[in-house]
């Protein structure tokens, strides 16, 4: 019978994730160590007496040191590393799985506040000429990165999957998956437009072939899980267009602190009804 810091230890061994990642789940699983410490009389129960529902549920749900109901993150955080362990557990026959007892679930996060006029200014600024020490194939990118977020309301998840034969005729509509169809404007058209002729430059350096999507890498970068090289031309990440959008945010807010900090949420909501967090996109209003 394995005991439940044996079953922590070696998932934390075996997990292969992001240092944030890694400090979140070594957060979760410290917290529910202590909280079984107080119901077992043993520091280090064995891992079939914890990594059950009841025993779960009572650990999401109990008050925090205030006497208040945990975060809504803190109880994410904490279910999401329960499941991870428990799956782990079973598929390394280190729990037999249990068929009955309530799913446990993550509680659904509240609504994120976005500034629509903050993400109006990032547009504004998007439609605009090169800040000094940013690239024009860089710029060209976030441009149109800023101008399609603005436009769709899409998620950087959803953009990703755009390719190349999502464009309509004149770069004047896109097909975003799981959200249709977009006309775009004169200004997210224009960007988009720019976009493509670097792109295109850039593709024309690989030795193979077209990935066909719309986003690519503009520079060679190295996965930061695996440790690999990918080259310019390939593919760009929902991740790598994040952080490619952060890094050009932070030199617009450099120069205008109202930029330094907008978010992707931010310019997305331009592309939502009011008070709408989430919903199909929209066409554009206007160039």
């Amino acid at each position: 019978m394995t005991d439940l810091n044996s079953v922590i230890g070696r998932y934390m061994s075996d997990l292969e994730a992001s240092p944030a990642t890694r400090r979140q789940r070594r957060w979760a699983f410290e917290d529910l160590v202590a909280f079984v410490a107080t119901r077992f009389d043993t520091p280090s129960p064995a891992a079939d007496l914890v990594l059950r529902e009841d025993v779960l549920h009572a650990w999401l749900e109990r008050p925090g040191e205030s006497g208040h109901a945990p975060s809504v993150a803190s109880a994410r955080a904490r279910a999401s590393a329960a499941r991870a362990l428990t799956r782990y557990a079973v598929e390394n026959r280190l729990l037999v799985p249990v068929a009955e007892g309530p799913e446990l679930r993550l509680p659904a996060p509240p609504p994120a506040d976005r500034d629509r006029p903050a993400g109006a200014l990032l547009l504004a600024a998007a439609a605009g000429p090169a800040p000094w020490g940013v690239p024009t194939s860089i710029w060209a990118r976030f441009s149109a990165h800023v101008h399609l977020l603005a436009a769709t309301g899409a998620t950087e998840r959803e953009l990703a999957l755009v390719t190349l034969a999502a464009l309509g005729p004149q770069n004047r509509s896109i097909r975003v998956p799981e959200l249709g169809v977009v006309e775009l404007g004169d200004r997210a058209a224009r960007s988009l437009t720019r976009w493509l002729a670097l792109r295109a430059a850039t593709v024309e350096s690989l030795q193979g072939s077209d990935p066909q999507t719309l986003w690519i890498r503009l520079h060679p970068g190295k996965d930061h899980r695996t440790g690999v090289i990918a080259p310019a031309g390939l593919t760009i990440s929902p991740r790598g267009l994040r952080l490619s959008f952060g890094t050009v945010r932070d030199v617009l807010g450099s120069t205008d602190p109202r930029l330094a900090s907008v978010t992707v949420r931010d310019v997305r909501a331009l592309g939502l009804p009011e008070g709408v967090h989430d919903a199909p996109a929209r066409p554009a209003q206007g160039p």
